[in-house]
């Protein structure tokens, strides 16, 4: 587990900016309704709000059990220096599962590309994406 945890970082690590980047024209097409050309103004924008949570969450996806718990609570109280156009709440949970989906992707090419357990990984995947949902929930229910 420890092993594909790690392998599961290295992967995301890799393709994090673009993933960064097509969550980010997503957000702007959702926030201004157009399905065209995001602003490309908007989009770095957005990118440069979601940057400071990739560290932690690239950390968390290669903790152990305990340790990403306690990382995915610190993941929810980034510091962000920007403020953004806000994004329709009912966006946002499809914004969440295309960085999923498209995490998804990148994982299993590393994985093939990489020789390593492609199943595992995605298993792993799983796992990081409940746990952040888990967290996410728990926080907007005042339970943790």
């Amino acid at each position: 587990m420890e092993r594909d945890r790690a392998a599961l970082a290295a992967a995301l690590r890799e393709s994090v900016e673009r993933i960064l980047e097509q969550v980010a024209e997503e957000a702007a097409r959702a926030t201004t309704m157009a399905s065209s050309v995001p602003d490309a103004s908007l989009v770095a924008s957005y990118v440069t709000w979601m940057r400071p949570y990739v560290p932690t969450a690239l950390a968390a996806a290669a903790a152990d059990d305990a340790r990403r718990s306690a990382l995915l609570e610190r993941w929810l109280d980034t510091t962000v220096s920007q403020q953004v156009r806000p994004v329709p709440p009912v966006a946002r949970r499809g914004l969440f599962n295309l960085g999923f989906r498209l995490a998804r992707t990148s994982v299993a090419a590393y994985a093939q590309e990489n020789g390593l357990d492609a199943p595992a990984l995605d298993r792993e995947l799983t796992d990081l994406e409940s746990d952040m949902l888990a967290t996410i929930a728990r926080r907007s229910l005042g339970v943790a």
